[in-house]
């Protein structure tokens, strides 16, 4: 019998690739998404109810939406660039006044 000494965080862990080229989908214990890099790090923390792929919609973006059901927008970097306070009808708008 052993002692544990780290604590697992991630129920599951995505591969490279299928959402941004350097980085991989993480789902928490709690069921919330976030994305690791190459390195192990965490780019954006696990606290999105889903995260879309990068480019899909902006080809610097992933669509992302919170645990309210409210959608925004993250950057490679992890920043929300367009905040979660967006229904799905109000997506167009809300990407449109960013671009420019």
């Amino acid at each position: 019998m052993g002692i544990d000494l780290v604590h697992t965080i991630y129920v599951k862990l995505g591969t490279f690739g299928k959402y941004h080229p350097k980085l991989a989908l993480v789902k928490s214990i709690t069921g919330t998404y976030g994305f690791l890099n190459t390195e192990g790090k965490e780019v954006v923390n696990p606290v999105y109810a889903k995260i879309g792929a990068f480019g899909k919609f902006h080809p610097d973006l992933a669509l992302v939406m919170d645990i309210t059901n409210k959608y925004g927008f993250i950057d490679q970097q992890g920043k929300e660039v367009i905040p979660c306070r967006h229904t799905r009808s109000e997506l167009v708008q809300a990407l449109q006044a960013y671009r420019h």
